[in-house]
């Protein structure tokens, strides 16, 4: 029986141990069972995409109403000075009132879209997340030591408030991103003469006239890639967090087993230990370079606890 006071895999694996070294009969070596396989977190990876998406969606939406809403006046106006002539005196150009109503839409939202209401949803994911990892890790050492040993860590609050901080910077970009780029299309079409139809569907349809993606599908892919990021990245540094905490120094790198996964992440089965530099690169140590599972962009890679044998023999 697991006594219920020992708090690191080290002395769960003593005992083991010294159980089997009491037996009268039999090997005196434990084997330990197959860890079972760690889940990635894609259902709380799609819901925050599905709240990013949202809160995107809600920039484009006032672009619409406060600055898209303008440009047939601005073309308008913009007509008038083509060819450009002193006979027209004006108290402010197209590109100037564009100016202000960019600025002011930026005011906008910083009202509608405030720190405190992308820091909350944030945080929701992030605690979801950090349930989602104690689970997995707590299947694996049930199945594998008999015993829970996942408890709350301190340093798991301080990754959690680090994510809150970026994502929240990481969001508000996005938004920044798009008005920014909706001014330059806008100045753009300005110079070039275009109507304010062809202006508007360049920034709001699939792509733009030279097949690229527009501003408002770049911005949704942008959401979608930092949920998908970040979720993965704040699983693997909690990850790691827990096992170090509970005394596991290694750990088996494994890959999501796709298509998807790519080739510098290809080294499903390698092992590697937490306090040394790890390269995505290749199987071999850089000194002074440090990449562990989840940690690179878009990475869905996990480190699968190891525990040490040489407790067991």
């Amino acid at each position: 029986m697991i006594r219920t006071d020992i708090s690191t895999v080290e002395q769960v694996l003593l005992q083991k141990k010294r159980v089997a070294e009491n037996r009268k009969r039999g090997s005196k070596k434990v084997k330990l069972p197959k860890t079972p396989r760690i889940l990635e977190p894609k259902g709380i990876e799609r819901a925050y995409q599905r709240e990013l998406r949202k809160l995107v969606n809600r920039t484009i939406e006032l672009v619409k109403a406060n600055v898209l809403s303008q440009v047939p006046s601005l073309v308008s106006l913009n007509d008038l000075l083509l060819p450009k002539t002193d006979s027209i005196k004006l108290d402010a150009t197209p590109e100037e009132l564009l100016q202000d109503l960019i600025r002011a839409t930026e005011i906008n939202l910083s009202r509608q879209l405030t720190d405190a209401e992308v820091q909350a949803i944030a945080r929701e994911y992030a605690v979801q997340v950090d349930l989602h990892n104690r689970g997995q890790l707590s299947k694996v050492f049930r199945n594998v030591l008999g015993v829970d040993l996942v408890a709350d860590n301190p340093a798991i609050d301080k990754a959690i408030t680090a994510h809150i901080i970026e994502n929240t910077e990481l969001i508000k970009n996005v938004s920044s991103e798009f008005l920014r780029e909706t001014q330059r299309i806008i100045n753009d079409g300005f110079r070039r003469g275009l109507r304010a139809e062809e202006i508007s569907k360049q920034i709001l349809g699939k792509t733009d006239l030279a097949g690229k993606a527009t501003p408002s599908k770049k911005a949704i892919n942008r959401a979608n890639l930092i949920a998908r990021d970040q979720i993965n990245k704040l699983n693997g540094q909690i990850n790691k967090v827990r096992q170090q905490s509970l005394g596991i120094n290694k750990f088996t790198w494994i890959t999501a087993g796709d298509e998807r996964v790519r080739d510098t992440h290809r080294i499903d089965g390698s092992i590697f230990t937490w306090d040394s530099p790890v390269s995505t690169n290749s199987n071999k140590v850089k000194p002074g370079f440090n990449l562990n599972p989840g940690e690179d962009i878009n990475c869905r890679c996990y480190a699968e606890p190891i525990f040490e044998e040489e407790f067991l023999n």
